[in-house]
This record gives structure tokens, C-alpha cells and sequence, in this order.
């Protein structure tokens, strides 16, 4: 598979950065908001780990997160990225279960916890919000499960490249020649779920394919035409 910046969304299974932005949701976050209660996250913060009890609906209304697993070794695999408004944590509180994914902030949030019952009865009253939710629920196992197949099998320098190309892409940050991307390596391997020296390692990794042209502390600067870089040969 063949890979380039301009069509990277269509051609990764998952779009890291994955949101409910339809035109009708506006009034459903509203909605939401009103009957949510409001907690603030920094960035870095874990909003969720593996096994809290969830006693409600989480609505991002701002800011992005990631959501991880822990593999059968003690690793962390990032599942997807999220970015506000989105919905987490109502499965394992609809099924008054302990919470099987980690959810931390990769940016300041807001997150608004609905109580279940308040949460059931406004998709009730409005057919809209509830075929709004029903599309949510449908987009997050699409992408969990198209994720979960390849996230087993991907080694380090796949997924170190797959992540900087989706935030060169979400960032937005293009100056025609070069693609710089606003992060560093220690958030890359927390990101990941990687050792900081195995961050490093496939960073020169990736500046002998040309792939990255250079760091610094704060930025990583790729290559834009990256249309000679085939992801499976990584």
C-alpha cells in the first residue's frame, strides 16, 4: 500500500482523531450539557484507567484524547484518538461494568458525566438525539474493530509513522515541502505505549527512508511527498 498526506484519512482503517460533528449535534451536546456534570483534565491526565468503576456517561465537549488497552505482555496499545464531542465510558456504565479501556487527556478537557437514567431519558424524548447516538455508537465499533486488527501487528516504526502522519494531517501544518508536526518524542512514546529509546531509535529509522527530515525539541518536521513509502514494508 502506497501512502501520501493527501489521501492518508481514506486510507488508514481508523482515523486517529475520530468525532461526532454533524449538523444536528449542536443542540444534542446542549442538551447533554445541561444535565452533565463538569470536571476539568490537564493535559496528561488519566480521565480513566483500566477497571474504575463508571458511574456515568463521559462527554468530551473539549479538547482530544487517547484511549489505550493493556496487551497480554503489560504493554499499552493505543486503540484511537478523540477529539471533542465525543461520547466514552457509556458501555461499561449501561452494563454496570468496571472500565476495559484508559482514557487520558492529550490536551486540556472538559469532560460532562450524565447521570445513566437523565442520559436514557433525553435520547427518549427527541428521535433526533437518539439516531445521533445510534450513529456514534456504530462509528466507534467500525473503528474499534478495524483498529484491533491491526493494532496487534503493527511494530514500532509502523505505528510511530501512522501517528505523526494523522497529526501532520489533523494539525493542518503544511508549508508546501515539508509537513511539521507539533509534538515531541516523549509525547510520541506516551502516545504509543513505547520506551522513549525505542522512540528515538525509530526516529533514525525513519530519517534514513526520508520519511522525517528533522527534530527538534518541540517539532518533527516530515517529508511531504511521501507517496514512495510503502506502510507494510516499514
Amino acid at each position: 500500500m502506497i501512502l501520501n498526506t493527501q489521501d492518508m484519512k481514506n486510507r488508514f482503517t481508523l482515523w486517529p482523531f475520530i468525532s461526532l460533528q454533524e449538523e444536528n449535534f449542536a443542540g444534542f451536546e446542549k442538551a447533554c450539557l445541561k444535565i452533565g456534570t463538569k470536571r476539568h483534565f490537564k493535559k496528561g491526565e488519566a480521565i480513566t484507567n483500566i477497571g474504575d468503576p463508571i458511574s456515568g456517561v463521559h462527554l468530551l465537549s473539549k479538547g482530544k484524547t487517547v484511549t489505550t488497552v493493556i496487551d497480554q505482555n503489560g504493554l499499552e496499545k493505543t486503540i484511537y484518538f478523540c477529539k471533542a464531542p465525543w461520547f466514552f465510558n457509556d458501555a461499561p456504565g449501561m452494563l454496570d461494568q468496571e472500565a476495559t479501556m484508559a482514557v487520558r487527556a492529550l490536551t486540556d478537557c472538559y469532560i460532562f458525566i450524565i447521570n445513566l437514567e437523565a442520559f436514557t431519558n433525553l435520547l427518549m424524548s427527541e428521535k433526533v438525539y437518539f439516531d445521533l447516538y445510534l450513529k456514534y455508537i456504530s462509528q466507534r465499533v467500525y473503528s474499534l474493530v478495524n483498529e484491533l486488527t491491526e493494532v496487534w501487528h503493527l511494530n514500532p516504526t509502523q505505528i510511530i509513522f501512522k501517528v505523526l502522519v494523522c497529526f501532520a494531517i489533523d494539525q493542518g501544518v503544511d508549508n508546501n515541502e515539508l509537513i511539521v508536526v507539533k509534538t515531541t518524542q516523549e509525547e510520541l512514546a506516551q502516545i504509543c505505549g513505547l520506551h522513549r529509546v525505542t522512540v528515538a531509535r525509530t526516529f533514525k529509522r525513519l530519517k534514513e527512508l526520508d520519511v522525517i527530515k528533522k527534530t527538534s525539541k518541540s517539532t518533527i518536521v516530515l517529508n511531504s511527498d511521501l507517496s514512495g513509502i510503502s506502510f507494510y514494508d516499514l
